[in-house]
């Protein structure tokens, strides 16, 4: 099996210049903050992210721990929607047994899950769509539709 040259896999990752084969981890952590504000911006609207400002991860910085991170989402966690939400948005177990972690690390990878649930019909454009139909039942039957007729 033959292996593919580093720069065919990763164009934007440059070898480690200090050490024998291997990458420079400013270089990963880069690549990786790119490669998640590029999936960020995919899945995000204008009416989430009217400015973006780009930042360069410092040559200093520090990988935070496991456990620090799971507190950080753990503040963004998804919850389900509410009966006057339009969208909801927030981070989930990446495993699908309760009290899971939403940050599961194995060896040495992150693996995280974000979820998004969305409405797909306005409910104004609902309701006028039923009374619209209501009203043709109305008209063709020459009574009131019943309220059980009306949630089928």
């Amino acid at each position: 099996m033959r292996r593919a040259t580093p720069s065919a896999t990763a164009p934007g990752l440059q070898p480690h210049q200090e050490h024998q084969p291997g990458w420079c981890a400013s270089s990963i952590f880069e690549t990786l903050a790119v490669a998640v504000l590029q999936l960020f911006l995919l899945l995000a609207t204008d009416r989430f992210i009217p400015t973006i400002v780009g930042n360069k991860i410092a040559d200093d910085w520090k990988r935070p721990s496991p456990p620090a991170i799971e507190a950080a989402l753990q503040k963004f966690a998804f919850a389900p929607l509410g009966a006057t939400e339009k969208e909801s948005v927030g981070w989930v177990s990446p495993r699908p047994q309760d009290h899971s972690p939403l940050l599961e690390v194995v060896n040495g990878q992150w693996i995280l899950k974000l979820q998004t649930e969305s409405k797909s019909v306005p409910p104004r454009a609902l309701k006028a769509a039923l009374e619209a139909k209501c009203k043709k039942l109305e008209a063709e039957t020459g009574r009131p539709v019943s309220a059980t007729r009306r949630r089928s």
